[in-house]
């Protein structure tokens, strides 16, 4: 389904979390990526990468020239031990994205893609508000709060990783 036919469904419903809760994980990382690519940036959804023999993915990459995110997207409904499993989809993203930019960006940086990014932020976009905010330098925003979120960017203060430029 493409992004302006969901806008037209979402419009009609009160609530982006109602429209989502009926829809799959793909349409809601759709969603997520069309947020971002109307706030200027570049998106790459799904992307997978081997180290080690190990597969790993990352459900959205967004970058928008010096700033580069990497997203997970739970669309995981309200219940018990929600925090936990939060806490532990942290600490995955984490892990995939320690590998994804030490052995992955720095053949992209080589190759002039994603060159100018400087800075990484590893973000959860969840479908429900949740009482946790950050984990470990994991943000979490509810997919309704994403847009204020990526408008307010430059003022917050956020946990950014450095990352190296390409020599």
């Amino acid at each position: 389904m493409k992004l302006e036919e969901m806008e037209k469904e979402i419009e009609k419903l009160a609530e982006i979390e109602d429209y989502l809760a009926k829809r799959d994980w793909k349409d809601f990382e759709a969603v997520v990526a069309g947020i971002f690519e109307r706030h200027g940036f570049s998106c790459e959804i799904r992307r997978r990468f081997k180290v080690k023999n190990k597969r790993f993915e990352i459900d959205v990459i967004a970058v928008k020239g010096e700033k580069l995110m990497l997203i997970e997207c739970k669309r995981w409904g309200r219940g018990r031990y929600k925090k936990y499993q939060l806490k532990i989809a942290a600490e995955r993203l984490k892990e995939k994205a320690k590998l994804y930019l030490e052995k992955i960006l720095p053949a992209q940086k080589e190759e002039k893609r994603y060159v100018r990014a400087m800075n990484a932020l590893l973000l959860v976009v969840t479908l429900c508000e949740e009482d946790l905010l950050v984990h470990e330098r994991v943000i979490f925003v509810p997919i309704w709060k994403l847009n204020s979120f990526l408008l307010q960017l430059d003022e917050l203060d956020l946990p950014w990783i450095k990352l190296t430029p390409c020599s």
